[in-house]
């Protein structure tokens, strides 16, 4: 017997000025990647309160200059490196989307998703020990273009609701992707703050907060998400990854 909390709801729909009858949304299958998203966006977004000491204190930016050849000195601006650190990631995983996308209609939802957590484990716990800012960046890098999770989340929703029932569920989506960035601050914050668990770098802790976090969604994930697309529906064609960009780009180009 389902429990009640994840029992099926019926909501009333609203089509062409008309109410429809009740439409049942699986909020069990559902629920279950609304966390995954939520825990990887907590941990992509965590680093965010404390890039800037991060930069100063850990990659030495308010001092670092780059020498030319010519022997002419230039400041690097730590602006510009809390910047970089903040929006690589997202750039990355705005060019991955369309692959994971791909494949998860090629090899199923489930085994992309569980890389997907896997990947953001990884990367939050390497981050603190990046040793220069040149190392912090590719795993920033990495750390976006190895991970899908919110392209699977949405195409998982899209496999398990119907069309009446569908904007409403995406609408929850939305809403705890805006939740969870306001938490990761919040995360990033508190969890930065108990400075003596790692006097020598007080980053560390964040960090696998962060991790432990996603890990907690991974196993969760592993445990209880079943495989929303059926072989028998999936991709056989053979079509490249890349296609996929392009055709959006060929888009955007006859639209202009």
């Amino acid at each position: 017997q389902i429990p009640c909390s994840f029992a099926p709801t019926r909501i009333p729909v609203i089509m062409s000025g008309q109410q429809t009858s009740g439409v049942s949304v699986p909020w069990r299958k559902v629920s279950l990647v609304f966390f995954c998203c939520v825990v990887d966006v907590v941990s992509i977004s965590l680093y965010e309160p404390f890039l800037p000491s991060f930069c100063s204190d850990r990659l030495g930016t308010a001092n670092s200059t780059i020498t030319y050849e010519n022997g002419t000195d230039t400041a690097i601006s730590q602006d510009l490196c809390v910047g970089s650190l903040a929006s690589v990631a997202w750039i990355a995983r705005f060019f991955s989307g369309f692959q994971f996308g791909h494949l998860s209609d090629r090899y199923g939802r489930r085994p992309i998703l569980l890389f997907s957590l896997a990947s953001s484990t990884l990367f939050t716990i390497a981050f603190p020990f990046a040793p220069n800012l040149a190392a912090a960046i590719i795993l920033r890098l990495f750390s976006g273009l190895f991970n899908g999770t919110l392209t699977i989340v949405n195409a998982v929703i899209s496999d398990v609701t119907t069309v009446e029932n569908r904007p409403i569920t995406f609408g929850f989506l939305w809403a705890l992707f805006a939740l969870s960035r306001a938490l990761s601050g919040g995360v990033g914050s508190f969890s930065l703050s108990l400075r003596s668990v790692y006097p020598d770098n007080p980053y560390i802790f964040p960090c696998l907060l962060g991790a432990f976090i996603v890990f907690i969604g991974l196993i969760l994930a592993a445990w209880k998400v079943k495989e929303s697309l059926p072989k028998e529906k999936r991709r056989q064609d053979g079509r490249r990854p890349c296609s996929c960009a392009a055709s959006l780009f060929s888009g955007l180009r006859r639209m202009a």
